[in-house]
């Protein structure tokens, strides 16, 4: 992806993000959490869309020797650390077996929120055919939009409803059902490049607390695809609107956290895995709410050391 040198940069951006990887932790404390943050991973999408294919344009030789590159040596990277942690490591203090060829295989599948990195691979590979394709014709990214969403989000949605349940056939042999990442992709970019005006702008963000109630309400329910779309759309639109830094300390702070997410994000469940190493493995509210601490201040400050002091760091955070 080609830089822009003259994009000033973007606070509210590094806000989102903030907030998503804050959501994605607090998912992994207790998995009981995780249907109330499944958003997070759909306005990272949105986010890394909208970055992407709003640049002028993208350099094939650099998307695959930067963007690419670098989730993959990460992937590796910390892949291997979990996997000799969990395959190696902890077996061997407990005197078991250690399986060295479930290690191999586990460092190429990756741990279970690894599959982010397979994901964003895949999205930024397709990346130059969405911009060429917008590029030559926004109403294609327009139509691409709507029929990802009817097909991948909304009647997946509507097919666990009873009056739906025939359509499932349908839809399973027209293969659409994978478009979604892709279609939070694309709709980054129009979030980004489009800005509505402030009477629509006004209606879009009033609306977004009837869908954020209603999230609260059925997070759970078949109808989860649709609503967490509304709310990291929403979420997007109140950061870009409202969001702006005027202290240089704050600006400079926030940018630090928003730079050090990606990080966070990789290696997380290592100190979620260390905190129940610790103090043993209960679901209470206490426990609960002391292992997002730990695992917050010490994912961040840990990412955040990396990235001052190893040259290598872009390549693993």
């Amino acid at each position: 992806m080609s830089v822009d040198k003259s994009r000033e940069h973007l606070y509210y951006i590094d806000i989102l993000r903030i907030i998503s990887v804050l959501a994605v932790l607090f998912a992994h404390v207790n998995l009981d959490y995780v249907y109330w943050c499944y958003w997070s991973v759909v306005l990272f999408t949105v986010i890394s869309g909208g970055l992407m294919l709003t640049h002028d344009r993208i350099d094939i030789k650099r998307l695959y020797t930067v963007n690419i590159f670098r989730v993959v040596t990460a992937f590796f990277f910390w892949s291997c650390v979990y996997s000799l942690s969990e395959h190696v490591l902890l077996p061997h203090r407990d005197g078991k077996y250690v399986n060295f060829k479930l290690m191999i295989t586990s460092i190429f599948e990756g741990h279970f929120h690894l599959w982010y990195c397979y994901m964003i691979i895949g999205l930024f590979i397709l990346a130059p055919f969405i911009k060429a394709a917008i590029e030559y014709d926004e109403k294609i990214g327009l139509y691409f939009l709507v029929i990802a969403f009817f097909f991948s989000i909304l009647v997946p949605a509507l097919q666990e409803l009873r009056p739906f349940a025939w359509t499932t056939g349908i839809t399973g042999n027209i293969g659409l059902g994978g478009f979604r990442f892709a279609a939070y992709f694309v709709l980054g970019y129009y979030l980004m490049k489009y800005k509505p005006d402030k009477y629509l702008r006004r209606i879009l963000l009033v609306a977004g607390v009837p869908a954020l109630i209603l999230f609260v309400l059925f997070a759970r329910s078949s109808m989860r695809t649709v609503l967490e779309t509304c709310i990291a759309a929403w979420l997007f639109l109140l950061a870009e609107s409202f969001f702006t830094i005027k202290n240089k300390w704050v600006a400079s702070f926030i940018a630090m956290l928003g730079d050090a997410v990606f990080g966070v994000y990789l290696i997380h469940e290592l100190f979620n895995m260390i905190y129940d190493r610790m103090f043993g493995l209960t679901y209470t509210g206490l426990y609960d709410f002391g292992k997002y601490l730990f695992t917050v201040l010490l994912s961040f400050i840990c990412i955040i050391l990396i990235r001052k002091k190893h040259r290598i760091a872009g390549f693993i955070s």
